[in-house]
């Protein structure tokens, strides 16, 4: 009797995650909407034997019943005929490693109730969001239950497992919980839909023999990413790919938690701190490269790879967002079972991922996404005022408070909270005006970025553009630039860009040279450190602090500011008193600085987005479409206007954003006998429209 063999096959399972982050504009979803979310379901409709897995956070759930819930009926018919398995997740997709665990739990719970009431339906397994892996992530995902979950292939092989070992599942325990990983192909994410469907089916013709081969990213790869719709749907690379599947029957794609019940894991494995390899890159602080010996080179590259939380050292700017989210959730949790309310829900939404990174993807550098997440947290803030104080109380509080972004002093009242750093130079670093849930102070500083090398490089050359290339390209590979003179926008800011920031400066010293950041000071108060002191009165609430400081000509220079906030009506002031004293005292020009936030509104942008402009007045009107700024500054002799403009890379290619204004009154310190004195007051008064 002759045996005869069967013929080899690979599972194939298709893990697409789709999201949106909270308060995304309804023009951008829609646009999304038509060309990826929907088509993509159209198509996989026309082959009901191709089962994927698909995830869709909570709001992007929202968005799609109240916009089209024809979507969500063709949908819940896939996912009846048992075509389609959605996964679970966190409802506003946090990077859940670095949230606490109670509101891990309450947004998974959120998310499972919502697919469970809209498909009746438990999801299977969890998306991680940005597949941030961290190694206690085993015992969080167990005790919200979920049983599987995906990370990329690089994970995998950072511990020593080859590109083979890739095609199954591991179990992943820490302390004595565990959940199953499936590693993500990379190479899979790369050619699907870039390269030829041919070359995808080899890929897998290749793999036939091995246990499962797992493709996960994101879904607005089919259509929204640039130049991918004509691919995807007109040139019907979709199709064809679905087709090719169905034709080659030794392809048999899976749903995962099916597989699972008949291939549970073999092997265990564990996992350091990581996520997919492009975002290990853009997350490591931009240094520069290290002198070695040996038999390195000087200035040679050294491999490195980082994980999520080192954007949390880039980025000075994410740090504070999310200390402000841990305080809050702190305080919300305090209260108790009272506490699950609009308020916790605003807290969520605030976890929500997009804003705290930064890589070819807008993140941190969108002041759109920044002011969301400011919004929300400042909306679970007012919240929990409401629960804590009674209803129209007026009431004003100051106190230290010791984080991850060391000493500071936060000053509130019922409309206002300002934070203040001693350690930078006594700025405001954080300013809301709770009626309009606005930060501010949400800028952003000038930092150099790896791919700005590239900018200068493309300065003056001929580039292809990714539209005219004969095949699509990942934005992963993509370098197109969205407007010209980019260039001349590369300036990198001294401090960060905070408020009454204070500059001591040459008295000849012109507007150009702090738009160009080489301005020359005649002592470096922003990076000292202040003394500080809490002072309580009935109409104000005050913090006063004072530096001591030697400048560039031996003078002596003693500095107190004190700033405080009006338990009246919303209103802060800041005064100044200034003395200097030496033998070889000149005249100074002292320039305190105040960065306010484009907060990505429509009227700010329109009145304050061209060129820098000098104002010969002691008053200062910023109008944004739903509030005002009115600034008085004392004494003046005139005040600077700048325009802060960054530049980074999105998935449309290099362009600019417009992230605040540096507002800086001129103030003269006459020198007299040895001796230079300034009395100086500022106000900043706000009003909601």
């Amino acid at each position: 009797m002759v045996a005869v063999s069967s013929e080899r096959k690979i599972k194939f399972a298709l893990v697409i995650h789709n999201h949106q982050p909270f308060g995304n504009r309804d023009e951008i979803i829609e646009r999304i909407f038509q060309t990826s979310y929907f088509p993509f379901l159209k198509i996989l409709e026309t082959f009901p034997r191709i089962q994927v897995n698909l995830h869709y956070t909570g709001f992007l759930l929202d968005w799609m019943g109240q916009h089209h819930p024809e979507f969500l009926d063709l949908l819940r018919s896939l996912v009846d005929r048992e075509q389609v398995e959605l996964v679970g997740g966190a409802y506003f997709e946090p990077v859940v490693a670095v949230i606490p665990d109670v509101d891990i739990r309450g947004q998974t719970t959120l998310l499972h109730d919502r697919i469970k009431a809209l498909f009746l339906r438990d999801p299977h397994g969890f998306w991680t969001a940005e597949r941030a892996w961290e190694p206690h992530l085993p015992e969080i995902l167990s005790d919200v239950g979920a049983n599987h979950s995906f990370i990329d292939d690089v994970s995998f092989e950072s511990v020593g497992l080859s590109e083979r070992d890739c095609y199954e599942p591991y179990l992943v325990e820490s302390r004595g919980k565990h959940v199953t990983i499936f590693p993500i192909l990379k190479k899979l994410r790369y050619m699907i839909p870039f390269r030829s469907v041919s070359s995808t089916i080899l890929f897998l013709k290749n793999a036939r023999g091995k246990e499962i081969a797992v493709y996960g990213d994101d879904g607005e790869k089919f259509g929204a990413w640039p130049n991918t719709f004509e691919r995807v749907y007109k040139e019907g690379w979709l199709e064809a790919f679905f087709r090719e599947i169905n034709r080659n029957s030794w392809i048999e794609t899976v749903r995962i938690s099916e597989y699972l019940r008949e291939n549970p894991p073999k092997r265990r494995i564990y996992l350091p701190a990581s996520t997919y390899s492009e975002m290990m890159e853009w997350s490591i602080p931009f240094f520069p490269a290290p002198k070695l010996g040996g038999s390195k080179r000087e200035g040679e590259k050294v491999p490195r790879r980082g994980f999520w939380r080192l954007f949390l050292a880039k980025y000075p700017e994410s740090a504070r967002m999310y200390s402000k989210m841990l305080e809050l959730s702190e305080k919300l949790h305090a209260l108790g079972e009272g506490s699950k309310n609009e308020a916790m829900l605003d807290l969520w939404k605030g976890q929500c991922n997009d804003a705290y990174w930064h890589g070819i993807f807008g993140g941190l550098y969108a002041p759109f996404l920044r002011t969301i997440t400011f919004e929300n947290l400042i909306r679970a803030q007012v919240g929990y005022d409401k629960l804590s104080h009674s209803s129209g109380e007026n009431w004003a509080s100051v106190y230290e408070k010791n984080s991850a972004l060391g000493r500071e002093f936060e000053l509130e009242t019922k409309d206002l909270v300002a934070a203040v750093s001693p350690r930078d130079g006594g700025a405001v670093c954080e300013l809301d005006f709770k009626p309009r849930f606005a930060n501010l102070l949400d800028t952003l500083t000038r930092r150099p970025e790896r791919y700005h090398s590239q900018i200068k490089y493309m300065a003056g050359r001929t580039i292809v553009p990714t539209a005219k290339k004969k095949h699509p390209v990942s934005i992963h590979e993509s370098s197109d630039s969205k407007e010209k003179g980019l260039q001349n926008l590369l300036v990198y800011d001294r401090y960060q860009k905070f408020a009454f920031v204070d500059y001591l400066v040459e008295p000849d010293s012109k507007i150009k040279s702090f738009e160009r950041q080489n301005f020359r000071e005649v002592a470096q108060l922003p990076a000292r450190y202040y003394e500080a002191e809490i002072q309580k009165s009935n109409q104000y609430t005050s913090l006063i602090q004072s530096v001591k400081a030697a400048g560039a000509r031996g003078e002596s220079i003693d500095l107190i500011k004190r700033i405080s906030l009006s338990t009246d009506h919303p209103s802060l002031r800041v005064e100044y008193e200034i003395r200097t004293s030496g033998e070889k005292l000149g005249t100074n020009l002292f320039l305190p600085e105040i960065n306010l936030a484009s907060l990505s509104d429509a009227s700010f942008l329109n009145n304050f987005g061209g060129k820098a402009r000098i104002v010969n007045s002691e008053n200062l009107e910023i109008d944004y479409e739903d509030l005002s700024v009115s600034i008085r500054s004392e004494e003046a002799h005139r005040i600077w206007i700048i325009p802060v403009r960054t530049v980074s890379l999105s998935e449309e290619g290099f362009e600019s954003n417009l992230q605040e204004i540096s507002i800086l009154p001129n103030y003269p310190i006459h020198a007299r006998s040895g001796e230079g004195f300034l009395q100086a007051a500022i106000d900043l008064e706000f009003r909601a429209h």
